[in-house]
């Protein structure tokens, strides 16, 4: 397997690029890279580090529907889900999240297809051992400002509607997680129960190149909208 085409654009910081590659049978392999991280296409073997993320309780209490998920269901999850869609050319797939120098997996970020056509939904995991280091909004950043309006560019589909809003969620007792999604540009726009749980649902549109939404919200007369923003700044 050749490569066909190689795109890549500078991130900011220093150092810092996505990478875009497709091979002559279709697939692609993206790779991020970002002060501190490295993310990249999850691939087979990545496997045993997703078991084992999926598997502590401590991690998933916040996630889904708060229960570890089996080894069967996530090596399902990886080899059959993400890893094809990487492998047929589809980019609303995971990345595997690496620290940027020793490849240490830190954890999980991935943008798949939405409840609406032209919708991504986006959601991460990080293991515990580098929770409150940032590492989540770093990622996050890196996908949300960056990646995906680099794929909206290259006028991606989700369901035959090209790729343009973003949608995530966050339990309510999950304050970090809020806090990330509004620090990376997502607005909370209600509050509902899934997964058995009250969160609210945050959503952004995706532009051809990154935005501060925070900023430009900001400067709107809507109460409610600055109520939103006014709780989601740090």
């Amino acid at each position: 397997m050749s490569v066909a085409s190689i795109q890549c654009r500078s991130l900011p910081a220093e150092g810092s690029e996505i990478r875009l590659q497709r091979y002559t049978n279709g697939a692609l392999r993206a790779v991020i890279t970002t002060e501190r991280l490295l993310l990249r296409s999850v691939t087979s073997a990545d496997t045993s580090a997703y078991v084992a993320l999926y598997g502590d309780a401590e991690v998933m209490a916040k996630y889904g529907d708060g229960r570890p998920v089996s080894a069967e269901t996530i090596t399902n999850r990886v080899q059959n889900t993400w890893v094809r869609r990487w492998e047929q050319g589809i980019p609303f797939s995971a990345f595997a999240i690496l620290e940027k120098g020793t490849d240490q997996f830190i954890g999980h970020i991935v943008v798949g297809f939405g409840d609406a056509p032209g919708q991504g939904a986006l959601a991460y995991l990080i293991h515990k051992t580098y929770w409150n280091r940032k590492i989540g909004s770093e990622a996050a950043d890196a996908i949300v400002r960056h990646f995906m309006s680099f794929i909206f560019e290259q006028r991606y589909s989700i369901e035959n509607a090209v790729f343009r809003t973003l949608e995530a969620t966050a339990r309510l007792d999950n304050p970090a997680s809020r806090a990330i999604l509004c620090k990376v540009g997502l607005r909370r726009v209600r509050q509902e129960e899934r997964y058995g749980a009250e969160r609210e649902v945050f959503t952004a549109t995706v532009f051809s190149r990154p935005v501060n939404l925070i900023a430009a919200y900001a400067d709107i007369e809507d109460d409610t909208a600055k109520e939103a923003i006014e709780r989601c700044i740090p």
